[in-house]
């Protein structure tokens, strides 16, 4: 019931007080006898209860009407609060688009940080691997240049003999270091070829590399006394690379002996230990912080400003790694350090069960074909081969290399990989399928990549590395041949 209908009751019962008055009073006039005390009081009592109902009526209409505003005012205040809310939700999902937006682009910006930095290291790595290339490749090519342009000026010196041969000696062992330089690069990238190991005797390793080490004890001889001391034990041979192997134990004894400028003690060691056989290097020198324990494997890391490169030891962890071992390095700043290198033992057939052939005979005189587009490498491969009796045949191109084997009589081919008009897999493809059976050597500076991934293209008996010397390469076509023949 609204409002408008309560009062309309009101006013209704409200409007029959005065009806009920007036019909006493006409009654009274028209039949004096019949209006009593009674009937009045009665009809005061009526019109009592009457005036009170609308009284009543109204009252509550009015409370209606007053809750109702109050209702209405407590919706519309709910209604504002919920507006605010909804307001407030769109201005924090508003803020949120914003801030996703603004995330995404940091995100982005980030990324592309992440690139440049990324890029900007291996350039750093690039340009310090190609300074100590070039630092290893000077100190090496100073001796080949210097001694070569003596010789050149002092014509006299080459009818000494005796000087002739040793200054030809030390122009060759410079060119072997720069060999090993570009070797030792193979260790950033290889940790898993075994294909040149063979049965080597640790204790012999361990003999060289101290014998390479001598000029650099000579050198620190005026600063302070370095003793060196063997304790070699008996241990069985392992399966590796002896030339890789003496180059990591060369560089932990070089490194010892820089780590002591007033002199000390290198004890080298090695025992039997378990399953392993422990190379191991001590030193009495100033030992490392943990920082410089934690980054002394790093290339390129290297506490030695001005002279050191920092490839040593990141070196030695390649090639131990490569032969399936483990390099420790234990040290504590002034009481030295130490360094093992644990390789893995291998079964060693018994005598008589599985002899190593012994080394290939001579294959006498045969014909040779050399295509390469270099014209030093033809020249030196020429002399190296005429020099032990072969005939050999030179194309300064692959096509021209095809040309020349088609229309001769060759025995072997050795070809370069990388040359303008026809590469070395076109030439020794070519070789393979003209039914000739002719064996192709790939001799190439790409050798040691190749022979890393495994790569062995058709037509191809063998994969060799340049530079290389007269002894490998007359090793290379025995063996060949030998198995040629079988």
């Amino acid at each position: 019931m609204n409002w408008r209908t309560q009062l309309g009751i009101a006013y209704a019962l409200m409007t029959v007080i005065p009806l009920l008055t007036f019909a006493y009073f006409l009654a009274s006039y028209v039949l004096p006898s019949v209006v009593t005390r009674e009937s009045l009081i009665v009809v005061m009592t009526c019109n009592i209860i009457l005036s009170l109902a609308g009284f009543a009526v109204i009252a509550g209409t009015i409370r209606a009407l007053d809750l109702s505003g109050n209702l209405e005012n407590e919706v519309a205040k709910r209604t504002e609060e919920l507006n605010s809310d909804i307001r407030e939700r769109k201005k924090v999902e508003q803020a949120l688009r914003e801030s996703n937006m603004m995330l995404s682009d940091a995100l982005c910006e980030l990324k592309e940080m992440e690139r440049r930095l990324i890029q900007e290291e291996r350039m750093s790595a690039l340009g310090q691997m190609a300074s100590s290339i070039a630092h290893d490749f000077n100190n090496a090519l100073m001796p080949i240049s210097g001694l070569s342009e003596f010789l050149l000026m002092n014509p006299d010196k080459l009818d000494d003999k005796q000087e002739l041969i040793s200054t030809l000696k030390d122009i060759h062992a410079s060119a072997d270091r720069a060999r090993e330089a570009v070797l030792r690069l193979r260790e950033f990238y290889n940790s898993d070829e075994t294909a040149d190991f063979e049965l080597i005797d640790v204790n012999k390793v361990f003999e060289k590399a101290l014998a390479l080490c001598e000029p650099k004890l000579e050198k620190t001889a005026g600063k302070g006394a370095i003793e060196i001391r063997r304790e070699c034990g008996e241990v069985p041979l392992i399966h590796g690379n002896e030339t890789d192997l003496r180059e990591a134990v060369k560089s932990v004894v070089v490194n010892s002996i820089e780590a002591m400028p007033q002199g000390g003690t290198i004890d080298c060691r090695s025992y039997l230990e378990g399953k392993y056989i422990v190379m191991e290097v001590a030193d009495t020198g100033i030992g490392m912080t943990p920082d410089v324990h934690r980054r002394c494997i790093d290339p390129f890391f290297s506490t030695k400003q001005g002279h050191g490169i920092g490839i040593g030891l990141s070196v030695a962890y390649g090639i131990v790694r490569r032969h399936r071992g483990n390099l420790e390095i234990r040290s504590e700043p002034g009481k030295g350090t130490k360094v093992r290198i644990i390789l893995p033992q291998v079964k060693v057939p018994e005598a008589g069960a599985a002899d190593k052939p012994g080394e290939p005979g001579d294959v006498g005189h045969i014909r040779i074909l050399v295509v390469d587009d270099d014209f030093w490498a033809r020249t030196v491969l020429c002399r190296y081969l005429q020099g032990v009796g072969h005939t050999v045949e030179t194309a300064d191109t692959g096509s021209k290399g095809v040309e020349a084997f088609r229309s001769g009589q060759f025995d072997f081919v050795i070809t370069d990989k990388a040359m303008p008009d026809m590469s070395g897999e076109q030439v020794a493809s070519f070789i393979g399928k003209s039914g000739k059976k002719v064996p192709v050597i790939m001799l190439t500076g790409f050798g040691e990549i190749m022979k890393d991934k495994g790569e062995m293209p058709e037509g191809v008996s063998r994969v060799m590395s340049k530079p290389v010397s007269m002894k490998e390469l007359k090793k290379a076509i025995c063996e060949i041949y030998a198995a040629k023949k079988q």
